[in-house]
């Protein structure tokens, strides 16, 4: 996965507003990895690149990527605090939260390189991607919808107050 040919994409959306943070440190992932087990090396590499996004922000953010807490965040929103949450619940499983909707879909990286979301009110799988790139290609895809419904909104209230 190449993250900074994503984030340009990410970033090339005409009227989207992303916050990404800054890269997670290797001893950072390390220390993870010595708690979780290895992550796929796609998701290794993307924390280098940012540890964690709010993407597509309109009234909130339409996704949430999760990057790696710091001691002092208190933030549920991690992948090593929301990780062990998931596998709870999967036992045996060795995935990933990697992030979440707008509408409650968790995402989840597979050991395959897979990306799969939950439906985290209704306890169903809603999608799968074969790799992270396609899931990004995904979550642009529906942020670009939101930011057109978002300016469709915006055009029809000016509309209404003339």
């Amino acid at each position: 996965m190449d993250c900074e040919a994503i984030l340009l994409k990410l970033r090339s959306v005409e009227g989207s507003r992303h916050t990404f943070n800054p890269p997670c440190t290797d001893a950072h992932i390390r220390a993870v990895e010595d708690s979780l087990g290895q992550m796929p090396s796609w998701l290794r590499g993307m924390l280098k690149c940012f540890s964690g996004a709010e993407l597509f922000l309109f009234q909130g953010p339409c996704d949430t990527i999760f990057g790696l807490s710091l001691p002092a965040d208190e933030g549920f929103w991690s992948v090593d605090r929301y990780t062990p949450v998931w596998r709870e619940h999967r036992p045996g499983e060795k995935e990933w939260a990697i992030g979440i909707t707008n509408y409650g879909g968790l995402y989840v990286a597979g050991s395959d390189n897979s990306v799969r979301e939950w439906d985290t009110s209704e306890a169903r799988w809603l999608g799968s991607w074969a790799s992270p790139e396609e899931w990004i290609e995904h979550v642009i895809a529906e942020g670009t919808v939101v930011i057109a419904e978002a300016k469709q909104d915006e055009e029809a209230e000016r509309a209404r107050r003339k």
